[in-house]
């Protein structure tokens, strides 16, 4: 709700951003997400005309649980948020960096496909800005 204060215990960095009108991108990405494929047809059929964002997200967890102050533009339907930087500061990612570099490397592989065939674009991170 608008306003509440929200407890978090992991928070995400994005680090990669692309957007596709591509339907195959979720067949492309199967291994790295946790959705069912019942879940993901009905956000296609949502808004058919609507591209897909898709995300590249690195988790961390914090070393104990914050409460973020709520205020009035962390209300409605959003997914994310930006949050004080240091937080990170105190939070441990989930994967060592070996992990997350191969992870991270198998996903981008992934998506190569559809950007090769120009049916995905990448979008700019505010760092990259």
């Amino acid at each position: 709700m608008p306003g509440e204060d929200a407890r978090l215990s992991l928070v995400g960095e994005v680090t990669g951003a692309w957007e596709t009108g591509e339907p195959d991108v979720l067949a492309l990405l199967s291994a790295f997400h946790p959705w069912s494929e019942e879940l993901l047809k009905t956000r296609l059929n949502w808004r058919p005309h609507d591209k897909l964002t898709v995300l590249e997200v690195r988790a961390w967890r914090l070393e104990n649980e914050e409460t973020l102050a709520g205020a009035p533009d962390h209300g409605g339907c959003k997914s994310w948020i930006h949050l004080p930087a240091q937080l990170r500061g105190r939070a441990t990612p989930i994967m060592d960096e070996q992990a997350w570099q191969a992870r991270q490397a198998a996903t981008r592989e992934a998506l190569a496909h559809l950007a090769a065939q120009g049916a995905l674009s990448a979008i700019p991170l505010p760092d990259d800005a």
